[in-house]
């Protein structure tokens, strides 16, 4: 089953939201009926059978968020099932003493590969994939956390479970204290701190405590995620504005960019992602490229990469001097190219290139356009463009 409260309530909102009324009307009786169905098997933790009757529907509807996000929450959820039966299984063998065994042939390697495809095909023609977005930081980007933590900490740690757990936050809460004293570094107790105040609705409480925990791990998005929401909860909205940029650069997470429409409609302002569609993977160097040859302006877009792979290292980062162009990425080369390659009067690219007069094509295709198929470009430009990116965001996405 999900293993965090995270993906627990994310999956209840997707399940809850695909069954309303106004959701299914779009869809005719008969996969209306699928779609139950599919919801049924996996009620039973039938997986597969839930996931095969749910892609019958998305034949017809491939463009649709929202059977997207339950797709993705569905897959989700077998693979760490599927993982925890995995691991059980080996660990048997190897107190046997087999020890033994081929991961390529694992059932969780093959859920685990099904996953990546699903969600990074959803975040590439859906706007709003939540739950692709946060799995997929789960499994490629999210860093191990508190490895050289001190024994006594952890040990104060492991004893709070239980109260936490139960709800019973004041106990927890001087447990996890015990455990910063300890080791004050200790991103996990700080978290957990937060946390046990961010459910008591103690949010005053909760932020220095979310502001600490991202200041250890800056990559752990669940901070930055319930800090944003502490803000809100206090409606605290020009704060929640500057945690959730400040979050967006660290990783551009969908849930970052569904809070800025709220916080910016409170603060009487407007956000526009300008994100559009993709038919086609985005450039990669290490990734099987698409057998299929797109359309114009796209092919230009696949042509770029060819012209500039041999400057590149594995994750698209140029590493050699080019004539041909100033660009230090792969992604913002095959933009720059396809844009001048193609027609001017293409509407769809208009924001694309009112950016690339401004200067700022860069901050357009990496947080407008992000993928987690260039997060190792993403990572390098945004070390050294926090400000620039900040810039794009108050100047051109919120009006």
């Amino acid at each position: 089953m999900i293993k965090n409260s995270t993906a627990k309530c994310l999956l209840a909102i997707a399940v809850a939201f695909i069954l309303s009324i106004p959701a299914l009307a779009q869809y005719s009786a008969s996969e209306v009926k699928s779609i139950e169905k599919a919801r049924v098997y996996y009620d039973k933790h039938k997986y597969d059978k839930a996931i095969a009757t749910l892609k019958k529907v998305q034949l017809a509807h491939f463009y649709d968020n929202d059977l997207w996000e339950l797709r993705c929450s569905y897959e989700y959820d077998r693979y760490q099932t599927q993982l925890i039966d995995d691991v059980t299984n080996i660990i048997k063998k190897a107190a046997k003493g087999t020890v033994t065994f081929d991961y390529d042939k694992l059932k969780s390697t093959a859920y685990r590969s099904e996953l990546i495809v699903a969600c990074s095909t959803s975040t590439l023609i859906c706007p709003k994939q939540e739950t692709a977005s946060w799995v997929l930081n789960e499994l490629f980007l999210e860093p191990s956390v508190d490895t050289a933590v001190a024994d006594e900490a952890e040990e104060i740690f492991n004893k709070a479970s239980a109260d936490y757990t139960s709800n019973n936050f004041s106990a927890a809460i001087r447990a996890y204290e015990k455990a910063i004293r300890a080791d004050s570094n200790y991103y996990g107790a700080n978290y957990k701190i937060a946390m046990c105040y961010y459910k008591d609705e103690k949010f005053e409480k909760a932020i220095p405590y979310f502001e600490r925990a991202s200041r250890i791990e800056p990559k752990m998005i669940d901070s930055w995620q319930n800090l944003v929401n502490c803000y809100i909860g206090l409606k605290r909205w020009q704060d929640a504005y500057t945690a959730c940029v400040d979050g967006i650069i660290v990783y551009p997470d969908v849930r970052f960019f569904s809070k800025m429409e709220e916080i910016c409609d409170k603060l009487g302002k407007t956000f526009n992602r300008h994100w559009m569609v993709r038919d086609y993977m985005p450039s990669m160097i290490t990734s099987t490229t698409q057998s299929t040859i797109p359309e114009e302006p796209w092919s230009f877009y696949r042509q770029a990469k060819e012209k500039i792979a041999d400057y590149c290292n594995d994750g698209g980062i140029v590493k050699k001097t080019i004539g041909f162009t100033d660009q230090k990425y792969l992604e913002t080369y095959s933009w720059e190219f396809m844009l001048k390659k193609s027609s001017a009067d293409d509407k769809e690219f208009g924001f694309a290139r009112e950016m690339q007069k401004a200067g700022y094509l860069d901050c357009y295709v990496f947080v407008s356009m992000y993928h987690i198929a260039f997060s190792e470009q993403y990572d390098d430009f945004s070390k050294n463009n926090a400000d620039r990116i900040r810039t794009y965001i108050n100047s051109y996405l919120v009006k």
